[in-house]
């Protein structure tokens, strides 16, 4: 199993003072530092999906310990800039052997189960929409939208509440799905792109990635293996940032949405002697 990371810096960004949805830029930086820290120390081969400049910060300045890093990224250019979302796919769809992708603001503190490594996809969990951004942001899509993947639009008319796979980790032994899956996302969005100005697009992400691969996945009949079993809802990701449990009672932190723009959730994770002294001298 490949593990693998992506880092894409758009040119208007400045990384030193940009928080990248953190509470502070200081907490973003630390948080590249320590999720890789923590892959290396489990996997030791990681590979790092940027372009130039992202290279240049997680590389060249706080000199991480990836063993590859493709420059790939220096190719895509986006039609929006809040398509986060989208550099990642751009990843999946140029892996030639099974892979696992793991978020920048994911911490493992020990190896995945082996069993969870052998499927064909995997992600970390099934999640469920309530009345949030999900709800809110179907409902404008649909009203804009021309074009719909045939998979969502069967999804969307089914009347049932969105599902979703949680993509903190996405990855999996099916190559083919993943070309199909990066195809459709891209067709999903430059289909539309004349009315993205119309929808919240910081929204959307979750859509072009995470529902549809789980519209996808749900359409071809092919299972999900997931690290965590049960339906979580959208708003029931509630120990995500508990780093004063780590080692003893949880291995797996990811820091998403609101726990990394959490003060009190970046300041207990970094005071918590996780990383070597060079990054931690170096990063404050």
């Amino acid at each position: 199993m490949h593990f693998i990371q992506t880092f894409h810096i758009f040119s208007n960004k400045d990384h030193f003072h940009t928080p990248f949805g953190w509470s502070a830029p200081e907490y973003h930086l630390m948080g590249w530092a320590l999720s890789c820290l923590q892959l290396h120390k489990l996997y030791s081969n990681i590979a790092l999906f940027a372009n130039s400049p992202a290279a240049h910060l997680l590389i060249d300045t706080l000199q991480l310990p990836y063993t590859q890093v493709n420059l790939a990224h220096n190719k895509l250019s986006l039609i929006h800039p809040d398509l986060w979302a989208l550099p990642k796919i751009y990843t999946y769809s140029l892996q030639q052997e099974p892979f696992l992708h793991v978020d920048g603001d994911v911490f493992l503190f020990k190896p995945f189960n082996s069993r969870l490594l052998e499927g064909n996809l995997i992600a970390q969990n099934i999640e469920v929409a309530t009345e949030n951004h999900y709800t809110v942001t179907q409902k404008e899509i649909m009203r804009h939208f021309t074009f719909f993947p045939p998979c969502v639009k069967k999804e969307f008319e089914s009347g049932i509440h969105v599902q979703a796979c949680n993509a903190g980790i996405l990855g999996g032994n099916d190559l083919s799905f993943f070309q199909e899956y990066a195809y459709t996302a891209f067709e999903y969005i430059n289909k539309n792109a004349d009315v993205l100005k119309k929808i919240n697009v910081n929204n959307f992400n979750v859509f072009f990635e995470q529902h549809l691969f789980y519209a996808l996945s749900k359409e071809k009949g092919i299972p999900v293996s997931v690290l965590f079993e049960g339906v979580i809802p959208d708003r029931g990701y509630k120990y995500m940032g508990n780093f004063h449990e780590v080692p003893f009672n949880r291995s797996y932190l990811h820091l998403l949405g609101h726990f990394k723009r959490d003060e009190f959730t970046c300041v207990s994770g970094w005071r918590k002697d996780l990383f070597n002294k060079h990054y931690i001298q170096f990063l404050l």
